[in-house]
């Protein structure tokens, strides 16, 4: 008897869960929390990183991918969702919101350090010799090519108010001055 009853029960547990998708309300709701969630922050970084209008456009982005995304995903009960989905609901909002916050921070790191890299001319042994004009010129070319090559994905290290960036910006920038200078 159990050598029928093993082929049978490995039939069943060979099927396939059900997945589900969340329901629309589930989807509003965490559309809801994602953007007042993408709000709070981008209000914290608005003057230094972002400039007005940008928050639109970034927690709009956000949303348009997070619902995407969430509309995508399947669970085994959508109802009842685990810990794990939850996690995996939540690492969906952070990777949306991060993707739609680089164009803009990278901007908003390339003015600052451009910002940085001129208020710092006099002590910035390349640019002592230059002409004001001419400084500012190669500080926000070295600015440029800094934010094409720099990791500028963790955005809380950047941002921080006594990040690398800040503190050490004629370091940070030498290559790119000398280059720059160079042109």
């Amino acid at each position: 008897m159990l050598r029928y009853f093993l082929p049978a029960l490995a039939l069943v547990l060979a099927l396939p869960v059900q997945a589900e998708k969340l329901p629309d309300a589930q989807l509003d709701m965490l559309r809801a929390n994602f953007s007042i969630a993408c709000h709070n922050t981008a209000a914290l970084i608005t003057p230094t990183w972002l400039q007005a209008g940008d928050v639109e456009q970034v927690c709009g982005c956000s949303d348009t991918k997070t619902v995407a995304r969430l509309k995508e995903a399947d669970f085994a009960d959508a109802n009842v969702l685990t810990k794990a989905d939850r996690r995996r609901i939540d690492d969906i909002g952070t990777n949306a919101a991060n993707e739609c916050m680089q164009p803009f921070f990278a901007k908003g790191v390339e003015r600052m350090a451009a910002r940085q890299c001129v208020n710092n001319a006099a002590s910035i042994p390349a640019l002592q010799l230059l002409a004001a004009d001419r400084a500012k010129g190669v500080c926000g070319c070295a600015a440029a090519r800094y934010v094409k090559t720099a990791d500028l994905r963790d955005i809380d290290q950047v941002a921080a108010p006594d990040s690398t960036l800040m503190q050490h910006i004629d370091y940070l920038l030498k290559n790119d001055i000398a280059a720059c200078t160079a042109q």
